[in-house]
C-alpha cells in the first residue's frame, strides 16, 4: 500500500492541492499580519493607542486653538458660506462653486478661513469635543454638540457654561482627553499610549500655549494654513479642554476612518493568528509526504528526471529568485491598497508564486535525490575545468622541464648563455650606473647578443622544419645542412638526417621486396601454368576417349573441375599481384557507368536467378560518364556481383544503386549475407580472406582485394560496410570532366 501511494501521481496531486489551499490561507493571513505590524505595534489593542490617532487628536487641538483665535477676533459663522452649503471634499479639490471670490482661493479671505475651521470642528466631527475659556475676559467657546450631550437646549449661556465645566471636572476618567492651563503651562492627557515621542511633546504643547496667548509668529502658524493676523496687545490666558467620545455619534470624519482601519486590520490580525498555525502544520505534513514520493514512477527503478532537472543549478536558482522578486514587487504595490480587486490580484500573484515554488521544490528534491544538485551546476563544471586545466598545466610544466633537462648538453648551453646575460646586466648596473651613456651601450649590446643567439637558434629550427616536412612528404633523400649549425639544433638535425637515411633504406628495401614478391608470383605462376596447361590438354584428350566405367568418368570430371579452378586461381593471383604493385597498364577514357553496370548485371542475371536472388537496379541518371579504364572497371563490378552470387542469402533481394556524390560516381550494392559476418570490412578486402571461414565455397579470396586495388589505381575508392548481416559494397570513381 505504501509503495503504491509512493508511486501514485494522484496522491501527489492531492498533496499539492492541499499545500496550495493551506498555503493560500497562510499567505493571505501573513499578508494581513504584515500590514498590521507595518502600521501598529503587536501589543496595540485599541485604535486610540495608535500614532495616527494621537497625531489626529493633536491636530484637532491645534485647530481648536486656531478657531478660538478667530472667534476672539470677532468672526462669526455665515450660514451662506460655501463651507455650509458644499461638500468639503469638493471644496478641497477646487470644484465647488459659491460665495468665493472670482479667481480666488479659500485662503485669500479670512472669513472663509474661519468657515473652514468651523466646518471641521463643529460640523464634520461630532465625536471631538472642546471647551476653551478665556480666564481674563471670561469668554467661552465650546462644541455645539455639548448641548445635545448634556440636554441643555433651553438653558441660558451661564447655565450651559456651568454644566459643561461640571461635566469636564471628571475628564481624567475619559478614554481620551487633554486639559491645558496656559497661565502655568501645565497640562494633563492620556493621549500618549502609542510609544511615539513626537506627538504630545513639550514643543507641540508650547506651540498651542504661545498661539493662544498671542506670542506665536506668522511663520510658526503657516503649517496649519492660518492667514489671519493673530497678534494681540493684551495678555490672555486660557483653559482648554478636549476629548474624543466615539460613542456619541457615528459622524466622526477622520477619527472614524482611523478607527475603522485599525479595527479591520486588528480583526484580520487576530483571526490569522488562529488558523495560520493549523494551515502551517498541514502544509508541513503534505510537503513531508510529497518529498518522500517525488521522483518515483510506476515501473521504473530509481529517480526519474526530466529535461528541466538538467538546467544548470545556478541558472535554475537565479530564474526562481528573479521570478519570486517580481511577484514580491507586485505584492508590495498592493500592500497599502487592500480592496476587493487588489485581493483578487493578490491571490493571482500567490497562485503564480505557488506554481513557481512547487515546480522549484519538486525539481530541487529530484536533483538532491538523484545526487545531481552539485554535478549539474556551473560551479562544479568550472571547478572540474580548473582542476583539469591545473593538472594539464602542471603536467605541461613538468614535461617542459623534463624535456629541457633531458639533453644536458643543450640545456647547459642555454643556461650558460642566460647566466652570462644576467651577469653582464648586473655588472653593468653596479659599475656603470653613474655613466648613463656607457650603461645604455653595454645593456643594449648585451640584449642584442642574446637576441642574435636566439634568432640563430630559431633560424636553425626553421630550416629543420622545412626539411622535415619534405621527409614527411615522402622525399626520404632530403638532407639538412648542418655545417653552420650550433648546439642544440645541430644534434637535432643530425638525428633527423640519420632517420631520413634509415627511412630511405627501409623504403628501398620494401620496394625491392615487393618487386621480388611480384616477380616471384609472376614467374612461379608462369611456371605453374605450363604444366597446368598440359594437364588440362591431356584431360581434354581423355574426355574424347570413350572410357568405360562410371568411376573413371567421375575421376575425369573432378580432374577437369580442379584443373580449371587452379588455372583461375593462378590468374587471379597474378592479377592481384599486378594490381597491388601498379604494373597494370590502364587506358583511362570516357565510360557510361550506367550501361557498364547494366551489362554486368545482364551477364549475372541467370546466376542470381539460380540462387533465388532478386536484383533491383535504380539510378536517377540515364547517362553518367566517368573517366576510367573499361576492362578494370568491369572487373571491379564483376568481382562484386560474383561475391554477391557466392555469399548472398538465397531468397533475398540485391539492391544496386548508381548515384553521384560530389565529383564521383558511386556504385552501391547491398545484400544480406548467408553466413555470419564476424569480421570487419577491411579484413574482408585483404588477400585470401573469405566470408566463408570454413572455405567450403567457391572462391580464392582475391576478388575484393583486386577490386580495391583497381579502384585505387583509377583515382577512386572501394569500401565495404558491414551492419549485422547487411553487406554493402561502395565503389567511387571520378566523373568525366569536360574541358572547356
Amino acid at each position: 500500500m505504501i509503495k503504491k501511494l509512493k508511486n501514485s501521481l494522484l496522491f501527489r496531486t492531492i498533496l499539492v492541492l492541499l499545500c496550495f489551499v493551506c498555503g493560500g490561507f497562510m499567505f493571505y493571513g501573513g499578508f494581513k499580519v504584515l500590514r498590521y505590524l507595518d502600521n501598529y505595534y503587536p501589543g496595540t489593542v485599541s485604535y486610540d493607542e495608535t500614532y495616527d490617532y494621537e497625531s489626529l487628536f493633536l491636530k484637532y487641538v491645534e485647530r481648536t486653538s486656531v478657531y478660538v483665535k478667530y472667534r476672539e477676533a470677532g468672526y462669526q459663522s455665515d450660514p451662506g458660506s460655501i463651507y455650509s452649503t458644499s461638500d468639503l471634499s469638493s471644496i478641497l479639490n477646487g470644484s465647488a462653486q459659491g460665495n468665493l471670490k472670482p479667481n480666488g482661493s479659500v485662503y485669500e479671505t479670512t472669513q472663509e478661513d474661519f468657515e473652514y475651521y468651523n466646518r471641521l470642528l463643529n460640523k464634520e466631527c461630532e465625536n471631538f469635543f472642546y471647551y476653551v475659556k478665556n480666564t481674563v475676559t471670561g469668554a467661552t467657546y465650546y462644541s455645539p454638540q455639548f448641548v445635545n450631550l448634556l440636554h441643555l437646549e433651553n438653558a441660558s449661556d451661564s447655565e450651559k457654561n456651568n454644566a459643561i465645566e461640571e461635566y469636564l471636572s471628571g475628564i481624567s476618567s475619559f478614554r481620551s482627553y487633554f486639559h491645558l492651563n496656559t497661565r502655568n503651562a501645565r497640562y494633563i492627557t492620556n493621549v500618549n499610549k502609542s510609544g511615539f515621542s513626537d506627538v504630545m511633546t513639550i514643543d507641540n504643547i508650547d506651540w498651542i500655549i504661545n498661539f493662544l496667548t498671542g506670542t506665536v509668529s506668522m511663520a510658526e502658524a503657516s503649517h496649519i494654513g492660518l492667514t489671519v493676523d493673530i497678534g494681540s496687545d493684551n495678555d490672555n490666558d486660557y483653559v482648554l479642554y478636549a476629548f474624543y467620545n466615539q460613542d456619541y455619534s457615528s459622524k466622526g470624519a477622520e477619527f472614524t476612518t482611523i478607527r475603522n482601519k485599525f479595527n479591520a486590520l486588528r480583526n484580520a490580525y487576530d483571526s490569522s493568528k488562529l488558523y495560520t498555525p493549523f494551515c502551517l502544520l498541514i502544509c508541513m505534513l503534505c510537503l513531508l509526504f510529497l518529498t518522500i514520493t517525488i521522483g518515483h514512477t510506476n515501473g521504473k527503478e530509481g529517480i526519474t528526471l526530466n529535461g528541466f532537472d538538467h538546467i544548470y543549478t545556478e541558472i535554475f536558482l537565479f530564474v526562481f529568485a528573479a521570478a519570486a522578486f517580481l511577484v514580491l514587487v507586485g505584492i508590495s504595490f498592493l500592500f497599502n491598497t487592500f480592496y476587493f480587486t487588489e485581493t483578487i490580484l493578490l491571490m493571482l500573484l500567490y497562485s503564480i508564486y505557488f506554481l513557481m515554488g512547487i515546480i522549484f521544490y519538486i525539481s530541487l528534491v529530484r536533483r538532491i535525490k538523484a545526487h545531481i544538485f552539485w554535478k549539474e551546476s556551473l560551479t562544479c563544471r568550472l571547478f572540474l575545468h580548473i582542476r583539469t586545466r591545473s593538472k594539464q598545466s602542471s603536467f605541461a610544466i613538468k614535461k617542459t622541464l623534463n624535456g629541457f633537462f633531458s639533453n644536458t648538453h643543450a640545456s647547459a648551453r642555454v643556461l650558460i648563455v642566460l647566466s652570462i646575460f644576467a651577469l653582464v646586466q648586473a655588472a653593468a648596473y653596479l659599475l656603470l650606473h653613474d655613466y648613463p651613456v656607457l650603461y645604455v651601450i653595454v645593456v643594449a649590446t648585451n640584449y642584442l647578443s642574446l637576441a642574435f643567439y636566439f634568432f640563430k637558434v630559431f633560424a636553425d629550427f626553421n630550416r629543420i622544419t622545412i626539411e622535415t616536412k619534405k621527409i614527411a612528404g615522402g622525399n626520404y633523400s632530403a638532407d639538412i645542412d648542418t655545417v653552420d649549425m650550433h648546439e642544440p639544433t645541430k644534434s637535432l638535425a643530425d638525428d633527423i638526417n640519420n632517420i631520413s637515411k634509415g627511412l630511405s633504406a627501409a623504403v628501398e628495401e620494401k620496394l625491392k621486396s615487393e618487386r621480388l614478391k611480384t616477380e616471384l608470383i609472376t614467374n612461379v605462376s608462369h611456371d605453374i601454368k605450363t604444366p597446368l596447361t598440359s594437364i588440362i590438354n591431356y584431360v581434354d584428350l581423355l574426355q574424347k576417349e570413350n572410357l568405360n566405367g562410371d568411376t573413371a568418368k567421375g575421376y575425369l570430371k573432378i580432374l577437369t573441375e580442379k584443373s580449371w579452378r587452379l588455372k583461375t586461381l593462378i590468374e587471379d593471383l597474378v592479377e592481384a599481384s599486378k594490381a597491388s604493385s601498379g604494373t597494370i597498364s590502364l587506358q583511362l577514357q570516357k565510360l557510361n557507368i550506367i550501361e557498364l553496370t547494366k551489362q554486368a548485371l545482364g551477364e549475372f542475371e541467370d546466376r542470381f536467378v539460380s540462387n533465388d536472388l532478386d536484383p533491383i537496379f535504380y539510378s536517377e541518371f540515364e547517362n553518367l560518364s566517368i573517366l576510367a579504364d573499361g576492362r578494370s572497371t568491369y572487373r571491379i563490378i564483376e568481382n562484386i556481383f560474383s561475391n554477391v552470387y557466392k555469399y548472398a542469402l538465397h531468397g533475398t533481394r540485391v539492391y544496386m544503386d548508381v548515384t553521384k556524390e560530389g565529383g564521383f560516381a558511386c556504385i552501391l550494392v547491398k545484400n544480406i549475407s548467408a553466413g555470419k559476418l564476424n569480421i570487419t570490412g577491411d579484413e574482408l578486402m585483404e588477400r585470401f580472406v573469405r566470408g566463408d571461414l570454413s572455405r567450403n565455397t567457391e572462391g580464392s579470396g582475391l576478388g575484393l582485394s583486386i577490386a580495391k586495388s583497381l579502384a585505387t589505381l583509377q583515382n577512386g575508392s572501394f569500401d565495404i560496410i558491414l551492419d549485422g548481416d547487411l553487406f554493402k559494397a561502395v565503389v567511387k570513381l571520378p566523373l568525366y570532366q569536360t574541358v572547356s
